[in-house]
């Protein structure tokens, strides 16, 4: 009875614990709070069976990501008039999965079996990192909620242009095991795990303080423009062009920029649809000023009109489309149709069977500066947008956050966004319908940032640079390699004792 009164207890650590990580993200970022919390379920794992640790690994990814990436509801419900339960029930299903990634880090690193300090301070960091990645490719990639986001603004973050954003997390919670191992002793050291944590912010705020990249040239002038077009109006047709009308007005008051920029599919339409009338006031415009215009717009196949694209279309001299690569999973493709096929039946999300382009891009320039052009969520994975920096001097993401409603998604957009353009070294424009639109700089500052869910410009200057920095040259692989080396280094170790 006691055992079983144990384990109801432990379960409930487990579950109230993930429900608090999502704090430690934006747009809270109230990283102790995460800190607590993953070393609640260290401390859990280093009490567990294989079994338990994987049941409790579930339950902790189950609550945090039922939480962090609640906006899929908003998303699924009020803009895909998915039922209610449907629409909870999707979203446990994506925890789900989420949480057997966690499962298997739990169950992984108990199964090592290295001493009670190797597996906080080395394996458990090791193994949560793992299922981090993972998260990239798993249901079509899913990177939401990795723990080295929400140390983006504190000392930590100096090593995310030396590792990326899995560094950042290994790091963080190889301090926080270190730290559950000094003070869950007999006799706590509280002494020791505070000089621990504040030499390992140390050495990362030293590591920030490297310079990698450098100017080129001089500032350039932007303006973003959120047009703020309601979800639920913007694919009517009767709307299109007041919509357009209104992006046009907007850009033609910009008269000093020398990049304006759209947001995702800011023309509710296909490239073939809209009238020679509207591309020659944009070139008439471009030519005036010498801004190079980048619109978000639809393309679709002259021969197959079934298959179409999410596009960037560059105004500036010869047109030139950007196609999106990396698409979202039941928003934009329906993943493993013979299995989800029911699901598309019951949501009613336009537009939501695209391709990935696949093909080689253009290099798109504006002002002598070329740029690295990403699409919605492409921006958060690190290793695609590093795949675009070595001719890119910054980059730009145009986005549709409006399916996150009034959630915390857009903010974790955002800082997703800074993550990136600290990891590259490169200033990054983000351009959203509803917002939020920002430019933040190469240390992933924020430079200027609009309100959300109004009609507005944002026109600042930013600061193109060059260079690359270790991430942006080698990308996530040296933090791979490093997680295979602790695991197989804990694997010998522990057969070295068991002799």
């Amino acid at each position: 009875m006691n055992r079983s009164l144990a384990r109801r207890h432990a379960s409930l650590v487990a579950l109230f614990s993930g429900a608090l990580m999502p704090l430690a993200f934006a747009p809270f970022g109230w990283w102790p709070v995460g800190a607590l919390a993953m070393g609640a379920l260290f401390w859990l794992w280093g009490r567990d069976t294989p079994g338990r640790a994987a049941w409790h690994g579930f339950l902790f990814a189950l609550a945090m990501y039922g939480w962090g990436i609640s906006w899929l509801y908003v998303s699924m419900h009020r803009f895909g008039n998915m039922s209610p339960p449907l629409a909870v029930l999707a979203v446990v299903l994506v925890a789900s999965a989420f949480g057997a990634l966690a499962a298997a880090a739990g169950w992984s690193q108990a199964r090592l079996g290295a001493r009670p300090a190797a597996r906080l301070i080395f394996v458990m960091p090791a193994a949560w990192v793992a299922s981090e990645w993972s998260r990239e490719w798993v249901l079509g990639g899913f990177p939401w909620l990795t723990l080295g986001y929400s140390y983006l603004d504190t000392p930590l973050s100096g090593l995310a242009p030396w590792s990326g954003v899995y560094g950042v997390s290994l790091v963080a919670a190889g301090t926080i095991g270190l730290g559950v191992h000094l003070l869950c002793r007999r006799r706590p050291r509280w002494i020791v795990a505070a000089l621990g944590v504040g030499v390992v912010g140390g050495l990362a705020w030293l590591a920030g303080q490297v310079q990698w990249v450098q100017a080129d040239g001089g500032l350039r002038r932007v303006s973003l423009v959120q047009g703020n077009v309601p979800l639920e109006q913007k694919w009517i047709p009767a709307r299109r062009g007041e919509i357009i009308e209104t992006y046009l007005t907007l850009t033609e008051a910009q008269r000093d920029s020398d990049l304006v920029v759209w947001p995702e599919a800011a023309v509710p339409g296909f490239i073939d649809q809209l009238p020679s009338a509207f591309w020659q006031r944009l070139r008439r415009y471009s030519r005036q000023t010498g801004a190079q215009v980048l619109v978000g717009v639809l393309e679709r196949e002259a021969a197959d009109p079934r298959i179409y694209y999410n596009t960037i279309v560059a105004i500036q001299g010869e047109t030139r489309p950007y196609r999106k690569r990396h698409l979202v999973p039941f928003g934009e493709y329906l993943l493993l149709r013979p299995v989800f096929g029911w699901l598309l039946d019951r949501l009613e999300i336009p537009m939501s069977d695209f391709t990935a382009w696949t093909g080689p891009q253009p290099r798109v320039q504006a002002d002598g500066i070329e740029l690295g052009l990403s699409i919605c969520y492409e921006d958060s994975f690190p290793g695609e947008l590093a795949e675009r920096v070595p001719g890119a001097g910054v980059l730009v993401n145009v986005s549709e956050d409006s399916w996150f409603g009034e959630s915390i998604g857009p903010r974790q957009r955002v800082q997703m966004a800074r993550m990136r353009a600290l990891e590259l070294g490169r200033p990054m424009l983000r351009a959203a319908t509803s917002g939020v639109s920002g430019v933040f700089d190469h240390r992933g500052r924020v430079v200027a940032v609009t309100e959300q869910f109004v009609t507005t410009v944002l026109t600042t200057q930013f600061q193109p640079m060059t260079g690359l920095t270790p991430f942006g040259r080698w990308g996530s692989a040296p933090v791979l390699a490093l997680l295979v080396l602790l695991a197989v280094g804990a694997r010998l170790a522990s057969g070295r004792r068991s002799k």
